[in-house]
């Protein structure tokens, strides 16, 4: 089987909506602790199907394993595709592309997805806008 030896493993604490992660021809996904990936997000080490050069017939697409670090935000529709480490405390925006890797800590968006941003964090609770004590926004009228 061609995907023997694949392996794909999930740090504590990381959630996720759905999603697919697939780990082709023995390669691997490793995703750190505490990571949250949104609905729709797809991570891929390779491309299902050969691409080849004319002249040669060399493969030119060989499958490659993903690394993401603990608290990393994948939005939703992200894709991660072969090869790409994503660095600690990075945000990936909506329906963002990542071809390549990316640092610690910045927010990247597009396709492929670019930095627009250096030095986030992020956490699960949504905190108000307006508050420069960082309490969460309130949850509605008290009863």
């Amino acid at each position: 089987m061609e995907d023997t030896g694949s392996q794909i493993s999930v740090g504590a604490g990381t959630t996720m909506e759905n999603g697919y992660l697939g780990a082709y021809e023995g390669t691997s996904i490793t995703v750190g602790n505490d990571c949250m990936f949104s609905d729709q997000v797809g991570i891929r080490t390779g491309d299902m199907h050969s691409i080849l050069d004319s002249a040669t017939q060399d493969r030119l697409n060989p499958s490659d394993s993903i690394t993401i670090q603990p608290r990393v935000w994948l939005c939703r529709g992200v894709t991660v595709l072969k090869g790409c480490t994503i660095g600690p405390d990075t945000v990936v925006g909506g329906y963002s592309i990542v071809t390549d890797s990316l640092p610690a800590g910045v927010l990247a968006v597009g396709s492929p997805a670019g930095i627009v941003r250096k030095g986030v964090s992020w956490q699960r609770e949504r905190l108000a806008a307006d508050r420069p004590d960082g309490a969460s926004a309130p949850q509605g009228p008290a009863s």
